[in-house]
C-alpha cells in the first residue's frame, strides 16, 4: 500500500510530465471524495478487525477431501468418459466443498444445486450408453463437469443483477450463447458467482450480494468484475469458469486467484447475453473468455466458445479469424518482449511484479531457448518503434469507452430511479452517511463520466490518433511470432478497498482492451521463495488474431 509521500512523490512526477487529462480528472474526483474516504477508514478498519477472527484460507485446498477437484477440466472428463467414477459424484463432492468454504469467500451468489444434480444424472445416462455402443457423437469434453458462470450472463433461471439493486428479483429465461456452447458440451453448471457493481470495478462487490474474499487470505481482493469466478476456479468449485473482460475483469481475478485467464482477440467471441452489454463500438473493447485452473483448459475452453460467429454487422465489427491450435506453436522460434512497467507515473510496478515479469522471461530463456529482449520505456535504446506511446495508452482506452455510442455507466445505474435519472451527488451524500444504494467505485466512474465529457475534442483526437500509432506498432513488431510479457497488475495482491487510493492501476490490462490483443494472465510463483503467500501474475500478450 503506498504511504502519503509515495503519492506526494507520484503528484510530482506528474507535474514534470505531460499530464493526461484522466489523471488530472481523477486528481479532481478524488479530492471531491476524500471527506467521504476518510469518514469510511474507520468503518473499514472496524470491518478488518472483526474479519481477523475469521477463517484465513491461504491455500484453498486445506478443506478440500476429494481429490478429484483438483484436477483439471480435461482429466475430470477424460475419468467420466472412462467410467472412473459418475458426474453424480464428482457434482455431489463440489457441491459439498462449496458449501464448506464459500461462506468464508461468497463468491457463488446464487446455486442450483438440484438442477445440477438432475443433469449430472442424464450426462452419466449419456457416457453409459456411449461406452456400451462405442458412438460417442453425443458425448461433449466437458460432458458431466462442474463448473460455475459470472453471473452478468443469462444461465436459464439464475438472477442477472450484475450486482445493480434495482434489479433484485431479475431473472433470466434462456442462457446466453456463450452459455448455451458450454452445456451443448456436457457442462453441469452449479451456479453464478459475483461481480462488481455492473461490471466495472476491481473489486468485486456490490449492494445486492455483497464482497467476494481471497481464498488465499480472505482480507484480499477477489477483483472484479469476474472476481467471484476467478475465486470459484481458484477454491476448487469448478476447474473451469466464464467470464467477461473490457478493462482487464478476467486477467485481474485471474492474477489475484493464482489461476489462468484469457482475453481473447476482439471480436473472436460473441459478447450477447450480458448485461451491461454492447451495442456500438464496445465490442472492441469487450471479450468473453475463460479462466481454469490449467492452462491446458484454456484451448478447449475458446474453441467451445467459438463454435458461433461474432454476431455483429461484419463490415463495422470484422471478425476475429477462427483460433488456432497452439500445439502447433514451436514455442523455441518466439521472440519475447519483456515490458516490466509500462512508464505511466501513477502506475509505477512494484518489484514483486517486475520481479515475476523477469522469472517469466527468463524461464523460456532457459527451458525453449527464447530470445528475450528487454524493454525499458526509460531508456530509448531498447524502446522498439512506436512504443514510446506505451504511456498514452490510459486515455486511449479512456476514450473509447466514453465516446463510444455506447449507452452510459450513468444511464446503466440510473435503471429504477424514480425518475429515470441517478442523482449522483445525493447518492454521494448517502453513501457517507451509510445509507447509500450502490458502491462508491460505482458513483465515482458516473462522476468521472460527466467530467469526461468536458474534455475538449482535439483531446479526443490526440488521443485516439497516439492510440492507433501504438496499435499499429505493437502489431508490427511482435509479428506472427512476438510475445509481450508485461504484469498483469502493477502491486501485490491488494488488500480490501486498496485500489480506491490510486484507481488507475487496471491500466495495465485495460491497455490490451484498447488495443485489442489477446492477453492470457499467468500466475507466478517464485522458486523457492518461501515467504510468498499470495500469487504474482503476468500477461503474456500476443498480436491481434494469435490466441494460439
Amino acid at each position: 500500500m503506498e504511504t502519503v509521500s509515495d503519492l506526494v512523490a507520484q503528484l510530482e512526477h506528474l507535474a514534470e510530465e505531460e499530464p493526461h487529462w484522466l489523471v488530472v480528472l481523477v486528481v479532481v474526483v478524488s479530492t471531491s471524495v476524500t471527506v467521504a474516504t476518510i469518514a469510511a477508514l474507520y468503518t473499514m478498519l472496524a470491518r478488518w478487525v472483526r474479519s481477523r477472527r475469521s477463517s484465513e484460507l491461504r491455500d484453498p485446498a486445506r478443506r478440500v477431501v476429494d481429490e478429484r477437484l483438483f484436477w483439471s477440466a480435461r482429466q475430470q472428463s477424460l475419468a467420466l468418459a472412462r467410467g472412473d467414477f459418475t458426474s453424480a459424484s464428482l457434482v455431489d463432492a463440489a457441491i459439498e466443498h462449496i458449501a464448506a468454504v464459500n461462506v468464508h469467500l461468497n463468491a457463488v451468489v446464487h446455486a442450483r444445486y438440484a438442477a445440477a444434480r438432475r443433469e449430472a444424472a442424464a450426462a452419466d445416462k449419456i457416457l453409459e450408453r456411449a461406452r456400451k455402443t462405442g458412438d460417442w457423437s453425443n458425448v461433449g469434453w466437458l460432458t458431466g463437469v462442474p463448473m460455475t458462470v459470472k453471473e452478468c450472463f443469462h444461465v436459464k433461471g439464475c438472477p442477472n443483477t450484475s450486482g445493480l439493486p434495482s434489479r433484485k428479483g431479475v431473472t433470466v429465461a434462456d442462457d446466453a450463447p456463450q452459455v448455451r456452447l458450454l452445456r451443448e458440451a456436457g457442462a453441469v453448471i452449479l451456479g453464478v458467482t459475483n461481480t462488481s457493481e455492473l461490471c466495472m470495478w476491481m473489486e468485486s462487490s456490490n449492494p445486492v450480494y455483497g464482497t467476494t474474499n481471497n481464498a488465499y487470505d480472505v482480507h484480499r481482493i477477489v477483483g472484479g468484475s469476474s472476481g467471484g469466478e476467478g475465486c470459484a476456479v481458484s477454491a476448487l468449485f469448478g476447474a473451469v469458469g466464464l467470464g467477461s473482460d473490457i478493462g482487464g475483469s478476467i486477467r485481474m481475478p485471474a492474477y489475484f486467484n493464482g489461476v489462468f485467464g484469457h482475453k481473447p482477440s476482439s471480436r473472436l467471441v460473441v459478447n450477447k447475453g450480458q448485461h451491461p452489454g454492447c451495442r456500438s463500438d464496445g465490442h472492441f473493447l469487450l471479450t468473453t473468455g475463460p479462466l481454469a485452473r490449467s492452462a491446458g483448459d484454456l484451448y478447449p475452453m475458446l474453441r467451445t466458445l467459438t463454435q458461433v460467429p461474432f454476431g455483429e454487422d461484419e463490415a463495422r465489427f470484422p471478425p476475429c479469424p477462427p483460433v488456432r491450435d497452439p500445439s502447433d506453436v514451436d514455442v523455441r522460434k518466439l521472440k519475447v518482449y519483456l515490458l516490466e512497467d509500462l512508464g505511466i507515473p501513477a502506475a509505477r510496478a512494484h518489484p514483486e511484479q517486475r520481479r515475476a515479469a523477469r522469472v517469466a522471461a527468463d524461464a523460456l530463456a532457459r527451458r525453449f531457448g527464447c530470445e528475450v529482449r528487454r524493454v525499458d520505456l526509460a531508456d530509448k535504446r531498447t524502446v522498439p518503434p512506436g512504443w514510446e506511446l506505451f504511456p498514452a495508452v490510459l486515455d486511449y482506452w479512456s476514450t473509447l469507452m466514453t465516446f463510444s455510442g455506447e449507452r452510459t455507466f450513468t444511464d446503466f445505474m440510473s435503471e429504477g430511479h424514480p425518475d429515470g435519472t441517478l442523482p449522483v451527488g445525493k447518492e454521494l451524500l448517502n453513501w457517507v452517511r451509510g445509507r447509500g444504494n450502490h458502491t462508491l467505485p460505482a458513483l465515482g466512474l458516473c462522476l468521472l463520466e460527466k467530467l469526461s465529457a468536458l474534455q475538449p475534442q482535439w483531446m479526443i483526437d490526440r488521443a485516439r490518433q497516439r492510440g492507433d500509432r501504438l496499435r499499429a506498432a505493437l502489431e508490427a513488431t511482435l509479428g506472427d511470432d512476438g510475445v509481450l510479457i508485461v504484469p498483469t497488475y502493477p502491486d501485490p495482491v491488494p488488500l480490501h478497498h486498496e485500489p480506491l487510493l490510486l484507481p488507475l492501476k487496471w491500466v495495465y490490462t485495460a491497455a490490451f482492451n484498447a488495443l485489442q490483443n489477446p492477453a492470457t494472465a499467468v500466475p507466478v510463483w517464485i522458486p523457492g521463495d518461501p515467504d510468498q503467500r499470495t500469487p504474482l501474475g503476468v500477461q503474456c500478450v500476443a498480436r491481434w488474431s494469435r490466441d494460439d
